[in-house]
């Protein structure tokens, strides 16, 4: 299962033929998604203690950070690629639903 995928999260999430994230990976390179997880990474880390949902928060940076590893993982060469493409290279399969 993908890790930014949560089977608990609201139906809205799973509007539509897509998800978000998988539309998202079909547009953005590896290089556009670390920054995009390093930004999330940064947010709730930051208003974590501010919000009142600190373990939600810690979940999802946890969460964000797995797949900041898995993207970095794929090594400097996959970074102009588009997520998807890098995960056909790399032999790397993901179910989002």
């Amino acid at each position: 299962m993908h890790p930014l995928i949560n089977p608990d999260s609201a139906a809205y999430y799973d509007a539509g033929e897509r998800t978000a994230i998988e539309m998202l990976e079909e547009i953005a390179t590896v290089s556009e998604q670390i920054g995009w997880c390093k930004g999330n990474i940064f947010k709730y880390t930051h208003r974590q203690a501010h919000k009142g949902q600190q373990a939600a928060d810690r979940h999802k940076i946890k969460t964000y950070e797995a797949y900041l590893a898995l993207l970095r993982s794929m090594g400097r060469e996959a970074v102009y690629l588009r997520v998807f493409e890098a995960y056909r290279k790399y032999g790397i399969e993901m179910r989002y639903r």
